[in-house]
């Protein structure tokens, strides 16, 4: 059951990842729920689709953020 819901919100992160907040969110859990279910069920395929995707969800909200930061910087320096 982790391992299912891992590989759902790790989906769902990466779909969302563009919306800062919830795609970080989803991603967090899918990555949580990848590792509980790595350790607690013998079926490791679902469970490291889970990882994997949250993962790159967590990776594709940390590029988005960083873009928003460096356009935020550049508005502030360049007086917009």
């Amino acid at each position: 059951m982790l391992s299912l819901l891992a590989m759902i919100f790790g989906i769902i992160g990466v779909l969302l990842s563009c919306c800062y907040g919830a795609g970080f969110l989803f991603s967090l859990a899918g990555v949580i729920l990848g590792h509980l279910g790595l350790k607690r069920e013998p079926a490791r395929g679902m469970a490291l689709a889970g990882l994997i995707t949250g993962y790159v969800g967590l990776g594709i909200a940390l590029v988005w953020v960083v873009i928003g930061i460096g356009f935020v910087v550049f508005a502030v320096s360049t007086g917009y």
